[in-house]
């Protein structure tokens, strides 16, 4: 949406005239337009919004993202409110997408030799484990469930190892040194304290041995099967600072190393032989992204403030959104012509009962002023015909029932008509007396 649309929706709530009129309209575009010099921002912040939009830019017309999305926050290099981003992870996203985006995002260019990864943090930032580039990111989210304090697990995403380090990890196919080893849980022998223990990295997986000259090894454990965080829990009292914990299905096991070089060199050659020297994709190839890609920060799309790259796909927009707005004008002037007649129809319905309730009650006068006729005709009938004779029967009554029953089904009147007619009927309810009075006179 460019700044002239944005001016013509935003004109109408910031002034309290009419809104619409083409010099309100014209002191909000030069605010959106001009809003750096009005507001002095700061150079870096203009620069770090325009990165930001361009990178939404970017993904504004993927598809919309489809269930099983999850909105996490992602810190960069340090858990710090200003280093933590909101955003969107599908069920297919990877690692490698993950940190391109956070990246993308915060404009960081990697230095020449660097490589950056994300990082799994759990058991109140004591471990922390790098996430190998084809790594699910939501499934291992979605493991933290397991966790003692789930709540505490986050993701970082920082440097990991440099292209100096990974050809010294490959030199050596075999790494080994001594280190103090702890395995929970513990043996009844071995006690609760740390072990000097000699470990042989090999062929993928882990050996170790009493001592350097022991020739058969104690415990063998494959790579595939474990998963190497870096540090050591405090309440293990580990006895130096560095170390690694391996977790398996049935055992934790916890390494202590002498030194941070020493800590990071058996990180490095573990990652790598778990993943045999696949640590990260080849330069130049990018690789599939997530289908459901929607890049929503905090949940909420950001529109960036820029210019319609298409003026005749806006033009198109206002004329659809003008053309909206007279349909529904239209159907709204239909629906009162459509009341209009229906409320006529009732009123006529009204005036024609209260007409055909009229008619019944003169009729019912006039039956009742010829009572005494009748009697009198009664006693001049001849006596030669039969005593039970009482005359041809007329069909009144079944012809009235049924004009009743054809009026019931074609005029079925509403809760209000029904009110009123019985109010005309209690009016009428008099009638019978002043007719017996006329009677009385008659006589």
């Amino acid at each position: 949406m460019n700044a002239h649309n944005l001016a013509l929706v935003f004109s109408s709530c910031l002034f309290q005239t009419k809104g619409q009129t083409s010099e309100e309209v014209s002191v909000i575009e030069d605010l959106i337009n001009n809003y750096v010099e009005i507001f002095e921002v700061k150079e870096d912040q203009v620069k770090q919004m325009d990165i930001e939009n361009s990178f939404i830019t970017k993904w504004k017309d993927t598809q919309v993202s489809q269930a099983g999305d999850l909105l996490i926050e992602v810190y960069v290099e340090r858990k710090e409110p200003d280093c933590s981003i909101i955003i969107r992870i599908s069920p297919v996203m990877e690692a490698e997408e993950l940190t391109n985006d956070i990246l993308a995002i915060k404009n960081i260019v990697p230095t020449k030799g660097d490589i950056w990864a994300t990082f799994e943090v759990i058991e109140n930032e004591e471990l922390e484990r790098p996430l190998h580039y084809t790594e699910n990111v939501l499934e291992q989210v979605l493991q933290w469930s397991s966790l003692a304090e789930p709540g505490s697990a986050y993701l970082v995403v920082k440097r990991f190892l440099t292209i100096d380090t990974i050809k010294h990890c490959r030199e050596k196919s075999i790494k080994e040194g001594a280190l103090k080893l702890k395995e929970e849980p513990s043996k009844i022998l071995s006690g609760n304290k740390f072990q000097d223990r000699y470990v042989v990295l090999r062929d993928g997986h882990l050996f170790i041995y009493k001592d350097p000259k022991s020739s058969k090894h104690d415990k063998m454990f494959s790579l595939s099967l474990m998963k190497f965080y870096l540090g050591v829990k405090k309440k293990m009292k580990p006895p130096t600072s560095w170390g690694l914990t391996a977790y398996s299905e049935k055992h934790h096991w916890h390494l202590c190393c002498d030194s941070l070089q020493a800590q990071m060199e058996w990180m490095a050659s573990i990652f790598i032989a778990q993943h045999e020297n696949d640590i990260w994709p080849p330069a130049g190839k990018e690789r599939k992204r997530s289908i459901t890609k929607n890049p929503k920060i905090g949940g909420l799309p950001l529109i960036p403030i820029q210019h319609e790259r298409n003026a005749s796909q806006a033009q198109k927009n206002i004329e659809s959104a003008r053309a909206e707005l007279e349909r529904l004008r239209l159907c709204e002037k239909h629906d009162r012509d459509c009341i209009d007649p229906s409320l006529k129809d009732r009123a006529s319905i009204i005036a024609h009962c209260l007409e055909h309730k009229d008619d019944k009650l003169r009729n019912r006068a006039r039956k009742h002023r010829s009572f005494n006729c009748l009697e009198d005709t009664e006693a001049e009938i001849p006596h030669s015909l039969p005593k039970g004779y009482k005359g041809p029967k007329t069909p009144k009554k079944t012809e009235d029932r049924n004009n009743k029953t054809t009026l019931d089904h074609d005029h079925k009147l509403p809760s209000k008509v029904i009110e009123e007619l019985s109010v005309v009927l209690q009016r009428s309810r008099t009638l019978p007396k002043e007719l017996q009075d006329e009677q009385t006179l008659q006589k």
